[in-house]
Formats: structure tokens, C-alpha cells, sequence
């Protein structure tokens, strides 16, 4: 089945949103992967990108990608533009490829700095038993169960994906990107505990 996404512009005025508002609405009907935001020429709506983003995810449920041409606006505007993305966003990049060579490079040391500073416990709930656990700095929640003694399925030995898939039911956590959920997934809460490190306590449901 293709997937559709829709792109809307950063409405600007009360009368811009509130009709922004009515066809995220309609349009939410057609479970669209994603919805994008435009950046404006020149970075002409950077100040309110943003706060579209926002709104289309948190007062109607869409996943939504951020335009982001790094005009217009000073190093210190798109880092906050970025600040504001949920953990494990997934970016898209194009261009010339030294440009996105060094897009790379700096996202991937944003996300470094993202991981939480110090270790973080996480309770996983599994078969009606709840075990505390602490994760290390930097380590991943299926690195800690496991060495904790805790049954959670793995597949990534045997070249395979999503079978550590758990359910977060509390606090936040940064995941590798890009990986194998789909939006549908990441809505219901599901985070794949290979890759999924704490940032906050946080506790996760396994099958």
C-alpha cells in the first residue's frame, strides 16, 4: 500500500490556524505517514515552523517533518527549531554531498549530546512481574535487562528486526535512527529496546 504525506504552510493569523486546524482534521482521516511544514523562501516563516509542528502533533496526533534550509535564520534559531523535535525524529537530508556530509557529522553528534548524562532506572514489566533495573549512561534498555537477568527477545544476531519491540509506558527515551517502526508504532508507544536509550526514568512493557 503507498503511503501519502500532506504539506501545510505556517499559518500566520487566528483566522490561518484555526483553518490549519480544520484540514489537519479532514486530512487526518487519510492516515497519512507524516505531515510536512514549509520553511518559507529564505527562511521567511521560521518563527512560526515551529510552533506548526507542534500543533499539528500535539492537538491532532500527526507525525510531522519540520522544513529546515538553514536560511534566515542564525545557528542558535535552528538549534531550537531542532530542540523542539521529539526524540527519535528521523531526518531527511539533501543536497550536494559535502553538505550532507557535514549534516550528518553535526546531527550525529546533537544526538551524542542528547543522551541522558547519568545512569537512569527503567522498570520493565514482563509476564506480570516488574523488575527495576539501572541503565547505564549511553547504554540501551536491552543491554540493561538483559544483564539484569531479564527474558527479552532479540533478533538482531540473526540479521532480523523489531523483535525487541516493548511498549513505553512512561518518561523518554532517544532512539537510533532511522530504524524499523513505522508510524503506526511509534504512536501506540512502541520503542525498540536495542537501540532505545533513557533519557528520564522511565518504564516499558515487554511481551
Amino acid at each position: 500500500m503507498p503511503s501519502i504525506s500532506f504539506e501545510f504552510f505556517p499559518p500566520k493569523t487566528d483566522d490561518q490556524r484555526a483553518q490549519l486546524d480544520r484540514a489537519a482534521q479532514a486530512l487526518k482521516a487519510h492516515r497519512p505517514e507524516y505531515a510536512s511544514v514549509t520553511f518559507g523562501a529564505g527562511g521567511s516563516t521560521l518563527s512560526y515552523t515551529g510552533d506548526t509542528v507542534a500543533r499539528l502533533h500535539t492537538q491532532h496526533g500527526l507525525n510531522v517533518a519540520p522544513h529546515l534550509s538553514c536560511m534566515g535564520g542564525t545557528r542558535a534559531e535552528i538549534a531550537a527549531l531542532l530542540d523542539g523535535c521529539a526524540a527519535g525524529a528521523t531526518y531527511y537530508v539533501c543536497g550536494p554531498e559535502a553538505m550532507m556530509a557535514e549534516a550528518r557529522s553535526a546531527h550525529a553528534a546533537r544526538r551524542q549530546a542528547s543522551v541522558a548524562p547519568s545512569a537512569q532506572p527503567v522498570q520493565i514489566r514482563k509476564a506480570g512481574v516488574a523488575l527495576d533495573v539501572i541503565v547505564p549512561a549511553g547504554a540501551t534498555i536491552l543491554d540493561a535487562g538483559l544483564a539484569a537477568g531479564v527474558r527479552l527477545e532479540l533478533s538482531c544476531a540473526m540479521g532480523g528486526c523489531g523483535a525487541c519491540a516493548v511498549k513505553l509506558t512512561a518518561g523518554e527515551v532517544a532512539m537510533d535512527e532511522p530504524n524499523c517502526l513505522g508510524a503506526d508504532e511509534r504512536a501506540r508507544g512502541t520503542i525498540l529496546a536495542c537501540v532505545a536509550r533513557p533519557l528520564t526514568p522511565c518504564t516499558v512493557e515487554a511481551p
